[in-house]
């Protein structure tokens, strides 16, 4: 009688055990809320232009999270291998509306997660129309004192690019 009872419960706990272990985490894998924070951006409110600091524009991607009346807009800076800061909108402009159409720095080149897509750092914020982050070029931002600012107007305007996005 004992032996009928053990092996129910030892499939059950391998059961549980394999759900929790493979089958969770992808669940929970981009399931987090619209516009969640990503904890290594800075973030600014609705409404609050984004100012990138001169001094925080390296070879790793810093990015900035912008709540877009509760949509999250994304932007990153870099320095690219020629000496120039650049910087874009985080969603790729042909991929722009699936959950995992943004990029992820890979040494020197920026990958997009949706399609996979490759390019340099050099052609961040140049690239318009094709698998490339949206440009935000120096006539969308001003130069102040050793920062860069983009207008809040500005990233309301692409929020639409960015409902469905679920960066992990």
């Amino acid at each position: 009688m004992k032996r009928n009872i053990v092996l129910p419960i030892v499939t059950a706990t391998v059961l549980v055990v394999a759900v929790l272990t493979f089958a969770l985490p992808k669940i929970l894998e981009g399931n987090g809320v619209a516009g969640a924070a990503d904890p290594k951006a800075e973030q600014f409110a609705q409404g609050q232009d984004v100012v990138i600091k001169a001094s925080d524009i390296s070879s790793d991607a810093s990015y900035y999270d912008y709540d877009a009346n509760g949509t999250k807009v994304q932007l990153f800076a870099v320095k690219a291998s020629d000496g120039t800061a650049r910087v874009a909108l985080n969603t790729c402009q042909v991929c722009q509306g699936s959950p995992k159409a943004y990029f992820v720095q890979n040494g020197d080149n920026f990958v997009c997660q949706n399609c996979g897509n490759s390019f340099a750092s050099t052609q961040v914020g140049d690239a318009a129309q094709g698998c490339d982050p949206i440009p935000v070029t120096n006539a969308d931002y001003t130069i102040k004192d050793n920062t860069i600012v983009v207008p809040a107007s500005f990233l309301d305007q692409y929020a639409s690019s960015f409902t469905n996005w679920k960066k992990a």
